[in-house]
């Protein structure tokens, strides 16, 4: 929850931006940030809404298996103060992105060349929910 929705303020995309954050370094580390693991059952909720405004903004530590422009990424969108967030457009020009674009692209094209290929587009191959 950011800082923002916490203290009762308005709420827009740079709530969605703090969230992204949030998932973000969930996804890349397995974990939420300890300070919310420690201060998120019912009993704590005010120390989970004292620890999110007040304390430090959670960050990635540096790690061989975690790119430091993944690491930057989750920064840019884990600001406090919600002006100072970065925007969906800031994103999206950011570094981590742009790698990532190039990867898309790449792999755009490596389906698109199959589909040629094979004359067709890609194709149901069944499902995993049977009937009866």
């Amino acid at each position: 929850m950011s800082p923002e929705r916490l203290l009762g303020l308005e709420c827009s995309f740079p709530s969605d931006v703090w969230s992204l954050g949030i998932l973000a370094y969930e996804l890349a580390t397995g974990n939420l940030p300890d300070s919310y693991v420690q201060n998120s059952c019912a009993s704590n909720i005010l120390n989970f809404k004292n620890v999110v405004i007040n304390q430090p903004s959670p960050s990635i530590k540096e790690n061989a298996n975690i790119s430091s422009q993944f690491r930057h990424f989750v920064d840019c969108c884990l600001k406090k103060n919600a002006r100072s967030r970065a925007t969906i457009s800031e994103l999206l020009a950011h570094s981590f992105c742009s790698r990532q674009d190039a990867w898309i692209t790449t792999v755009g094209a490596w389906v698109q060349t199959g589909q040629a290929a094979h004359g067709r587009p890609h194709e149901k191959r069944g499902s995993v929910v049977t009937q009866g």
